[in-house]
């Protein structure tokens, strides 16, 4: 989430505030464990509200994938539903959003969308109320994390709709027992009241495109070809399972051509919107993750021997993220190629690779250009480390170009004058984002400090607490290396761009200014 200063002065998240709900028990468990334990600060960040973060997101999508289950089991044999959980699961890069990034919004969308499916289906059998409030809760809190993801309602729309004359039928019978649209309109905007009593407060507005000028959609120029097919970031070469899944259409039209129609119809009304989208990569990502979300639609036969050679080569390709041989966010053909098989990123990669031109994308125009930081990484690049002094150079031009970094700079020594807090910082910089020196190495190093500077104070606050001196002393510790140095271990590489640097150095700055 990120906050942006409004022209009415106020600083605002311009995302939906789904996924606050979703973190809630996550939040429950880590504050209860670290208010009890007494071992972490219970502020939000320590351990265990991450490690209340994985277990809840990985919770989430075990639900999801049970969910699944039960509505494959209505139509399909167990070993087709085995199979196509198994592709789902371990086949495509829900896999990675389930376990190294589980904080972002695919593995919650996945799940709500099969329990929306699921009552769907309950719904269309009974007729029973209580899955119509499920529909509108479900698909409220649903959009509510991810506003496109009102496309869902496409299926509810067109279900069973085989034909012209079916959907007349469905259309009438929907808009002639009035209590179903008026349920539906009311169970959904539930979720939605907390979100536009937050809009109007700090905008003066109950609905508001909080995205701003800098986001569009440009309908008329979707990337289809580049949103399915290209090296940057395309839906079937990252995740090539969903090719199979994609095929599988035609068997579903011959088998079970009532649910032909609704899931056709979303999935190509998802790609167009999707793909319409100015930034359609999505940012830094493994694949496309914007499509995770409609994989719970895609329910149908996969031929077992290819799945299983794809869904082989997309666990590899994870290892290759991992390791930096596929980019988050600037691969092309070439790049990828020259590390096809290959789990480390190669010598040459870098002096190919290019990033995409953000500014020339918000205005529909899309092209990968090579950026500074990737020219600054191919002329330094070699197998040991750069020079200390290449990189906090490099660091100080990058402070002395950007206003706000100077200003926190600045702000942090103020006993310095303003030449010798650019070069504390670009030290800092340089000691936390480089491999001169590791994140426990500064830690240590602080600790040291502390205790040849006298353990007095520390030992009062232990005791009028009741809590051991260490956990006293590591808390400061932790304090001090926070408000003083960038936890950016993330981004030990120097080989990185310049916008993730800057996106990822203003929220570590924002929880600075939060410590202080």
């Amino acid at each position: 989430m990120w906050a942006v200063t409004l022209e009415n002065g106020n600083r605002f998240i311009f995302t939906t505030m789904g996924m606050s709900f979703m973190y809630f028990p996550a939040f429950v468990m880590g504050h209860t464990y670290a208010t009890i334990s007494k071992k972490y600060e219970a502020n939000g960040y320590t351990q265990p509200y991450r490690m209340a973060l994985i277990v809840n997101a990985f919770a989430i999508f075990f639900l999801g994938l049970i969910y699944l289950r039960k509505i494959l089991l209505r139509y399909f044999s167990n070993i087709t539903t085995a199979i196509t959980i198994f592709a789902i699961g371990i086949g495509t890069n829900i896999l990675h959003y389930a376990t190294l990034e589980s904080g972002m919004t695919h593995v919650y969308n996945f799940s709500l969308i099969t329990f929306f499916l699921y009552h769907l289906i309950n719904w269309e059998e009974s007729k029973k109320t209580k899955y119509l409030i499920y529909l509108g809760l479900f698909g409220g809190l649903i959009t509510l994390i991810r506003p496109t993801n009102i496309l869902i309602y496409i299926i509810f729309l067109l279900w069973n709709v085989t034909d012209f004359k079916k959907l007349k039928e469905r259309f009438v019978y929907l808009l002639s027992n009035f209590k179903i649209p008026i349920i539906l309109i009311i169970t959904f905007l539930i979720p939605w009241i907390p979100q536009m009593i937050y809009w109007k407060i700090y905008t003066g507005h109950f609905l508001f495109f909080s995205y701003g000028k800098n986001a569009n959609f440009f309908w008329s120029n979707p990337q289809i070809i580049n949103f399915l097919f290209s090296y940057w970031k395309g839906w079937y070469i990252y995740t090539p399972v969903m090719f199979v899944a994609t095929v599988g259409f035609v068997l579903l039209y011959k088998s079970k051509k009532q649910f032909f129609y609704p899931i056709a119809v979303y999935l190509v009304l998802t790609i167009y919107v999707l793909s319409s989208w100015w930034s359609w990569w999505y940012g830094g990502s493994f694949g496309s993750r914007s499509m995770i979300d409609a994989y719970a639609v895609m329910i149908k036969w996969f031929y077992l021997l290819i799945l299983i050679n794809l869904i082989w080569y997309n666990v590899f390709q994870l290892f290759q993220y991992r390791a930096g041989a596929i980019h988050y966010w600037s691969m092309t053909k070439e790049m990828y190629w020259e590390t096809f098989l290959k789990l480390s990123p190669t010598k040459r990669y870098w002096k190919i690779a290019k990033t995409p031109d953000y500014d020339a994308a918000r205005v529909g125009i899309y092209k990968l250009i090579t950026s500074k930081m990737i020219k600054f990484r191919e002329k330094n690049y070699n197998t040991a480390i750069a020079k200390p002094g290449v990189y906090i150079d490099n660091y100080k031009n990058k402070i002395k170009e950007n206003d706000y970094l100077k200003k926190y700079f600045i702000a942090l020594y103020p006993q310095l004058s303003v030449e010798e807090a650019i070069n504390k910082g670009s030290v800092s910089l340089y000691q936390t984002i480089n491999k001169g020196k590791t994140k426990n190495e500064i830690i240590l190093s602080i600790k040291n400090e502390i205790i040849k500077s006298g353990l007095d104070s520390y030992k009062q606050k232990a005791s009028k607490q009741n809590v051991p001196l260490d956990t006293i002393l590591n808390r400061n510790v932790r304090k001090y290396y926070n408000t003083n140095y960038f936890n950016l271990e993330q981004l030990r590489d120097i080989y990185i761009t310049d916008e993730k640097i800057e996106e990822i150095l203003t929220k570590e700055i924002n929880y600075n200014f939060k410590l202080n």
